[in-house]
């Protein structure tokens, strides 16, 4: 099961940048790579609203070799899921992949609205994996 968390002030005012960071293994257990993942697509939900919020349609490309990493990231600044002093369930601290929502995507959601970004990984062998990341919006519009 991928470690998925989301890095932004809390409450997430609307209009915030936000770092989705997660720690991902792919189907047969292995970190993922750049090598493994053929492409990474990013959709954004409204959750409370049922709808669509970016990109109107279809999904976004997000650029594999920006968002992937070939090995953990141990920023402790950005990453705060675990660390060296307290590792994860499988051992390890860090992250591997990283997509920071720019802004824009959410200037126009309303307060107290659930969000969720869905960030699809395709890899080499065709297999699939999903990853969600959910958060509230704290101020109206």
């Amino acid at each position: 099961m991928p470690l998925g968390i989301i890095t932004a002030p809390t409450p997430i005012p609307y209009g915030t940048t936000i770092s989705l960071m997660a720690r991902i293994r792919g189907l047969n257990g292995a970190l993922i790579t750049q090598t493994t993942v053929d492409t990474v697509t990013y959709l954004l939900w409204n959750m409370t609203t049922d709808a669509r919020v970016m990109p109107a349609s279809g999904t976004r490309s997000l650029v594999v070799s920006s968002v992937i990493y070939n090995s953990l990231q141990m920023n402790t600044a950005l990453w705060s899921a675990d660390g060296p002093d307290v590792l994860g369930a499988d051992s390890r601290h860090g992250y591997n992949f990283k997509y920071d929502v720019p802004a824009t995507d959410t200037a126009s959601t309303e307060s107290l609205a659930i969000l969720r970004a869905t960030c699809t990984f395709t890899f080499s062998d065709s297999s699939v994996l999903v990853q969600l990341f959910d958060w509230s919006v704290a101020d109206a519009n």
